[in-house]
């Protein structure tokens, strides 16, 4: 087989010493002002600013509290809709 030379471009080319070098040295890194945590096997992990259930809160519908338990809860027919799942349950209900 055959390969090709691939033509790399200057930053390509460039060492990882070369790229460091090109930071400013009043840049900071952003791993440089971070506080690092050990975390220990089977202990808690607290995260300052985010409480417990936040994350998916934020996504529920709100409803107002003069809405709320007025319309009775109805649940979907699962299988209403699905020629298969109907026939195989008038089958069910045959043998039952």
């Amino acid at each position: 087989m055959e390969t090709k030379a691939v033509e790399q471009t200057a930053d390509e080319a460039m060492s990882l010493e070369d790229i460091l070098m090109t930071i400013p040295v009043d840049c900071p890194l952003l791993s440089a002002g971070v506080e690092i945590m050990k975390i220990i096997l089977g202990g808690t992990i607290s995260i300052p600013g985010a409480n417990e259930g936040d994350w998916y809160k934020a996504g529920l519908p709100k409803i107002s509290a003069a809405d709320k338990g007025k319309a009775p809860f109805l649940e979907r027919d699962p299988v209403k809709g699905n020629p298969i799942k109907d026939k195989f349950s008038l089958i069910l209900a045959d043998i039952v």
